[in-house]
């Protein structure tokens, strides 16, 4: 869904609102639970969460969002894992936003926003220590 939305935006010329409608809309999503009517099947369908996933880190290349965003996303991903009621199963758009923030931080490693990183790959790995 995320995909196919972004790339009509684009495709009609609303590149630059289509990506800030998208970073405001997923800070707000993360730093809160969406209303039930919420047309986004982030909470309850894995395909849309990783496909909104691969979506911001591609905005992190562009460095159209920054590395705090993901962290919290990255945040709000391990903790719905670790739920043990929750609809739809995270693990795997979390180890993609994982690596992409690891790849950030060899990078960057000196950013404050990566500080809390390897502890939240660690909770991750507790969920799912077999991998996804």
């Amino acid at each position: 869904m995320w995909n196919e939305l972004w790339g009509a935006l684009r495709a009609a010329g609303l590149r630059d609102e289509c990506m800030r409608a998208t970073v405001d809309y997923c800070q707000m999503l993360f730093e809160e639970e969406p209303a039930p009517d919420s047309l986004v099947g982030v909470w309850t369908c894995p395909s849309d969460t990783l496909g909104l996933v691969r979506i911001l880190c591609k905005l992190n290349d562009c460095r159209k969002l920054a590395v705090l965003p993901l962290i919290k996303v990255l945040e709000a991903l391990v903790s719905k894992a670790e739920e043990s009621a929750f609809t739809c199963d995270p693990t795997r758009s979390a180890k993609d936003l994982g690596e992409h923030l690891d790849k950030v931080a060899s990078r960057c490693g000196h950013l404050t926003a990566l500080l809390s990183l390897p502890s939240l790959q660690s909770r991750l790995d507790a969920v799912c220590p077999s991998g996804v």
